[in-house]
């Protein structure tokens, strides 16, 4: 979006210059006809050259005037297109955050999930060196990754017994069901491709299209390395959270194989880091 706007405000000064070029170009060759036609009928040189050039500045300042005017107005139409576009975007992130916060109502264990796996992800972008505008489209779709949830019975998502093969199906459908929600929702990020693949792996073996290598987008798969981080280190009803370690090896020993070797490294790095990953250090020091 930013990129596009930055094109419009490029298009519109070359054609400004070109249209000041062939008007200075259309002057030029009226007066090299004035001047020749006058100095043909006798007329002092010197005082053909003295008009000429006063009239070739106060043609140049018409000009220039006309032209500042006209980009000035334009800059003014595009800021304030730039400012309703904000204010579209912010009203639809609220929107999304509130959607996110509405599904994790129903399952008060995994609350605050999609957040968490949304600032993970955002930090792992940042980290790759992902633009400002891919960085948040990553986040966006991170924050309601899960949304397919709401297919999923309640006792299902918050059984501390093991699931049956038939409750595991229902569970492994919400990425499908979260896809048909979102897919019709005009955004500018890839959202629905995200949550329809962010339980893929880069060998084939995930769900529910069994994708492989370049197939599963990049904030999919930044997305993947974010959500199995969080859940690891996370408390469930059916387990207790695991150690950071477990994590680390975990997906030091996937990388290349389930995860992006890369999005595992951005992870891995932020971990280990001195500042690390807030949520993580919290939990770590819990």
């Amino acid at each position: 979006m930013e990129r596009l706007e930055e094109q419009k405000k490029e298009d519109f000064k070359r054609l400004m210059i070109l249209s000041i070029i062939l008007i200075f170009v259309s002057i030029m060759g009226t007066i090299v006809t004035w001047y020749s036609h006058y100095a043909a009928l006798g007329f002092h040189t010197q005082i053909l050259q003295i008009v000429i050039v006063v009239f070739l500045l106060f043609a140049i300042a018409v000009i220039v005037g006309a032209a500042d005017k006209r980009l000035t107005s334009q800059y003014e139409t595009i800021v304030k297109q730039e400012e309703d576009l904000q204010i579209v975007h912010d009203h639809l992130t609220d929107t999304i955050k509130a959607l996110a916060h509405t599904i994790e109502q129903r399952d008060p264990y995994s609350a605050g999930h999609q957040l968490n796996v949304a600032n993970i992800a955002e930090q792992i972008a940042a980290e790759m060196g992902l633009s400002a505008e891919d960085i948040n489209g990553v986040y966006m779709a991170a924050i309601i990754h899960d949304i397919g949830q709401v297919y999923v019975p309640t006792d299902i998502l918050g059984r501390p017994t093991t699931l049956s093969p038939e409750e595991f199906e229902i569970i492994k459908s919400h990425p499908t069901v979260g896809h048909e929600i979102m897919k019709d929702i005009s955004l500018p990020w890839p959202v629905d491709e995200v949550i329809f693949q962010h339980h893929e792996r880069l060998d084939g073996s995930g769900y529910p299209q069994g994708l492989a290598g370049d197939e599963i987008c990049m904030a999919a798969r930044i997305v993947a390395v974010a959500d199995v981080l969080e859940a690891i280190t996370a408390y469930r009803p059916y387990r207790q959270a695991h150690s950071l370690a477990y994590a680390i090896e975990h997906l030091t020993k996937n990388s290349g194989v389930l995860y992006d070797k890369n999005v595992v490294k951005a992870c891995l790095l932020l971990v280990k880091s001195k500042k690390g990953i807030p949520l993580i250090n919290e939990r770590v020091n819990a």
